[in-house]
């Protein structure tokens, strides 16, 4: 895959979060939410991630915050800005899956972790891996997320890392984008409250700039009921 059609295929998957979005605002004929799968599987995994500078996290949080109190506590899985984050890979996932309570996980722990040094010193780059945000908010049915335009930089560190983790033995692909998740739907939300939230989403916008990723992150996740939960194993700076 080259990066032109890295950014066309992701591209192509936010065209669906702009169309329920702008569908939501201008024209909602009996647009509703569902629960998202993951709270529906209880869904947890162990993963390589990228966290963004403070800057997003905070708008991440604090949109997240604004989402959930408009919907209702109970409608809403939160992603605060303690865990805002870009997801490279998932190496392991299933429903109620614990990190902690799997055989395999020392094993692959390990090998996360070789995949994690090698993007940080492996990967020749003349700049950041940074994505454009002005792209701005969306949500479909399920998911609210922030959609990223990387640059080259995150194809090619996050190319190497699916490779570099493919040839450890692992069984992962490439993301099909550059967003950053900002909440979940745990509920059935009705049009009224849907235009509501696309009325929000389209108020958050962003002036021109990239954002850099700062640190590259190993870590396992797990869902507790509408609580989303990450805790990390390596931690580099980029």
């Amino acid at each position: 895959m080259t990066y032109e059609e890295f950014i066309k295929n992701m591209l192509g998957n936010y065209a669906n979060f702009t169309a329920f979005t702008e569908g939501a605002a201008f024209n909602a004929h009996s647009l509703a939410t569902k629960q998202d799968g993951v709270i529906t599987n209880q869904t947890g995994g162990l993963f390589l991630f990228l966290r963004p500078h403070q800057d997003i996290t905070e708008i991440v949080g604090q949109v997240s915050r604004e989402i959930s109190e408009m919907l209702g506590v109970d409608n809403m899985m939160m992603y605060g800005e303690g865990i805002a984050h870009a997801t490279v890979f998932v190496a392991k996932q299933g429903p109620n899956y614990d990190a902690k309570k799997d055989k395999e996980f020392s094993s692959l722990k390990g090998k996360l972790s070789l995949v994690c040094q090698k993007m940080v010193t492996g990967t020749k780059m003349k700049k950041c891996p940074a994505a454009d945000c002005t792209l701005g908010f969306a949500f479909n049915e399920t998911t609210t997320i922030l959609r990223g335009k990387p640059n080259i930089e995150f194809f090619k560190m996050t190319e190497a890392a699916v490779n570099h983790a493919t040839e450890l033995g692992l069984k992962v692909s490439m993301p099909w984008g550059a967003h950053i998740t900002v909440g979940r739907f745990a509920n059935h939300v009705d049009t009224t409250k849907v235009q509501e939230v696309a009325r929000l989403l389209r108020s958050k916008t962003f002036s021109e700039g990239l954002m850099p990723y700062v640190e590259v992150c190993t870590g396992h996740y797990q869902t507790e009921g509408l609580s989303f939960k990450i805790e990390r194993i390596d931690r580099h700076q980029i």
